[in-house]
C-alpha cells in the first residue's frame, strides 16, 4: 500500500496542477472572451422614427389649445 501512494503521490500531483492550469486558463480566457462576445452579440437599437410636426400654425395653435385645456382642468 506504501509503495502505491510513493507512486501515485506524484501523479496526483501533477493532475492538481493541471487542473489548476485549466481552471486560471479558463478564468483569465473566459472573461476576455467573454467580453467579446458581449461586443459582437450586441446590435446596435433600433432607433424609432419622430413624427416633428410641421410649421402649419393652424395645427400648432390647435395643439396649444389642447394642451392648454388639458392643463387647466
Amino acid at each position: 500500500m506504501d509503495t502505491l501512494n510513493k507512486l501515485a503521490a506524484p501523479a496526483t500531483a501533477k493532475i492538481r496542477q493541471l487542473q489548476k492550469m485549466v481552471q486560471d486558463i479558463k478564468k483569465n480566457d473566459g472573461s476576455l472572451l467573454n467580453k467579446i462576445r458581449r461586443l459582437k452579440s450586441k446590435p446596435r437599437p433600433n432607433v424609432p422614427a419622430r413624427d416633428y410636426r410641421g410649421k402649419n400654425s393652424a395645427t400648432t395653435a390647435q395643439y396649444m389649445s389642447k394642451i392648454i385645456l388639458i392643463t387647466k382642468k
